[in-house]
Order: C-alpha cells, then structure tokens, then sequence
C-alpha cells in the first residue's frame, strides 16, 4: 500500500474501528454517536484518548505524504530538466 492508500485508511476508521480501540461494543459506540446514550466519564477518557492517537498518526501521516509529495516534485523536475536538455540537443 502506497502512503497516501494508507493516509487515507487511517483518516477514516470505521465506527467499529473506534469502539474496538476504545474498547467498547459496536453497539454502544453507535448510541454514544447518536445520542442515545452518553458514556460514563470512563468512556470520556477512552474516547479521548483515542482520538488523540489517531490524531497523532493523521500528523505523522501527513508528514509522509508531504515529504513523498516533495520527492515525487524533485523527481519530475530532474526528468523535465533531462527532457530540456535532450530537446535542445536535438535542434
């Protein structure tokens, strides 16, 4: 899986994703999200916690793709540079 497949896996977990890291059922995850249910102050700081860890992947995620962005940049110059010169060669 190329990096920005996986940036994009990783920026859109499942809801059964999020209670299986929180650790709770699916099926609570879905009330807590529909309101139906608010979860205890236990849950809170699960929740949080997770979503700080998944905020810190995206980050670092991000980071991966931009610096593959700027590699991917570097390496079409170097070929449009060749490109150039190969041209002018030619005429």
């Amino acid at each position: 899986m190329n990096v920005v497949s996986e940036a994009l896996v990783a920026a859109t977990p499942t809801l059964r994703d999020v209670a299986a890291r929180v650790g709770v059922s699916y099926a609570s995850a879905r009330a807590w999200r529909t309101g139906a249910r608010i979860p205890r102050p236990k849950g809170h700081r699960r929740l949080a916690a997770v979503l700080r860890r998944q905020a810190e992947k995206l980050n670092n995620m991000a980071d991966r793709v931009e610096s593959e962005s700027a590699v991917l940049r570097r390496e079409r110059n170097a070929q449009l540079n060749l490109s150039d010169g190969f041209i002018a060669d030619i005429l």
